[in-house]
């Protein structure tokens, strides 16, 4: 699997377990549903403007919310400097 579709669906599970929709997350960013649609499904290439208006509807830092995906692609792996 892609690192790109890692990321996207570590990105659709945090936003679903948190109750923000899709929708939500493109009125942010003034993008329409498919913009958004497109990208959390990995048919296009995931970009930051989608992170961030994530992050934002989610109250997070576009970094924290990163953070949370990076653990969710990999779990189980020690973070990078970890023994």
């Amino acid at each position: 699997m892609s690192f790109n579709l890692d990321m996207c669906r570590a990105l659709r599970a945090v936003i679903k377990e948190r109750g923000v929709e899709q929708r939500d997350v493109a009125l942010v960013i003034g993008r329409s549903g498919a913009y958004v649609s497109n990208r959390l499904t990995g048919k296009l290439t995931l970009s930051f403007d989608i992170i961030e208006g994530a992050a934002d509807r989610l109250g997070l830092s576009p970094h924290a919310l990163v953070m949370e995906m990076l653990a969710r692609t990999r779990p189980g792996e020690p973070e990078s400097g970890s023994p």
